[in-house]
């Protein structure tokens, strides 16, 4: 979007997580060790699922940054930084790495797209550290809108609320994308694509994949982007671990969406394919899915763990409402950039 607009625009090729965000995560014992070993394969097969993906559609900066010291140190230079989106600010992550609240930028305007904390609170340990950096930003928007009154607290400052980016580029756009997805599953299909990161949705979203493929009568596959699937879902068609074009093909071709996670939820909104969202609560302290349903007209899509089946949303979806919202959204998120861009 901000090429379209004309700019020269790339990634800074920062790593994350690198040895500091490990460092806030640590585990032990031989439970730790199966994870850890889970994890680093699980890592370098997305890294090769990836790659390609990489090269055909990023530009990267020439230099490639493993440390927020690295940053400080030497700094890239542009005219313009952008900090955003998907819980860049989530102090879970971050701790007191502020690197992606662009504290090591030394000259230059400083815009936030669709900054998200993904929470709804800030420990008292940080807000001095993200009060400091926050304050120095030229123009802030957010992706919740709990966000909103998160940053006004720390750093005095109003900000704005926008669409993830995700949701910027049109279906056509993302269609454009997929071209060249290899994934196809015969026949129609319910996709369950559930992550477990802020919440375990089992075993009441087992409960529920069972019911809807007896109801529906469409066979499951299973997007296996996590261990949370083997012992639940081993019965099921699973397809293991896949490139960007292929997850949102699969997305763009379901019959219906089963996910907890907040871009399949966004994807099937784009691609206009049925979806339930899965949240612990509406109004929790992860509140990313459902602050997106809220603001789209889809708040009905949100099904909180534990819902009882026959009130569940319809199986088919009107995106009537949902398209007129979306669209208008997309203007003014669009013409936000505009406005602090040009």
């Amino acid at each position: 979007i901000i090429q379209d607009m004309g700019f020269d625009a790339e990634l800074i090729d920062y790593i994350y997580p690198n040895k500091y965000h490990k460092s806030l995560h640590k585990v032990m014992g031989l439970r730790g060790c199966a994870r850890k070993l889970y994890g680093f394969i699980l890592r370098l097969w997305n890294r090769l699922n990836f790659r390609s993906f990489y090269k055909k559609f990023f530009v990267l900066s020439d230099k490639c940054y493993s440390s927020k010291e690295d940053l400080i140190l030497s700094s890239p230079r542009y005219d313009i930084y952008v900090s955003g989106s998907d819980q860049v600010w989530n102090p879970k992550s971050i701790a007191y790495d502020t690197s992606f609240m662009l504290s090591w930028v030394k000259d230059g305007k400083k815009v936030a797209y669709s900054g998200s904390f993904a929470t709804t609170t800030i420990p008292e340990e940080y807000k001095e550290t993200y009060s400091a950096a926050l304050s120095k930003y030229d123009s802030l928007s957010v992706r919740e809108e709990s966000s909103l009154f998160i940053l006004k607290a720390l750093s005095g400052k109003t900000a704005e609320f926008v669409l993830d980016p995700a949701l910027l580029l049109d279906s056509h756009r993302w269609n454009d994308v997929i071209n060249d997805a290899s994934v196809e599953i015969a026949g129609e299909y319910i996709l369950v694509y559930i992550l477990g990161y802020s919440f375990n949705a089992y075993p009441y979203a087992l409960e529920l994949i069972n019911y809807l493929e007896e109801k529906y009568k469409k066979q499951i596959v299973v997007l296996a982007m996590s261990r949370t699937y083997v012992p639940h879902l081993h019965s099921k068609k699973i397809i293991h671990n896949i490139n960007p074009q292929n997850f949102l093909s699969l997305i763009a071709k379901a019959s219906l969406v089963i996910t907890d996670s907040f871009h399949a939820t966004a994807m099937s909104i784009n691609f206009q394919v049925p979806f339930y969202s899965l949240v612990l609560e509406k109004l929790s302290n992860d509140n990313r899915v459902y602050s997106l349903l809220l603001s789209l007209n889809a708040e009905d899509r949100a099904v909180e763990k534990g819902c009882d089946f026959d009130k569940l949303p319809p199986f088919v979806m009107d995106f009537s409402k949902v398209n007129e919202k979306l669209v208008l959204q997309r203007e003014r998120s669009i013409d936000y950039l505009k406005r602090t861009l040009l």
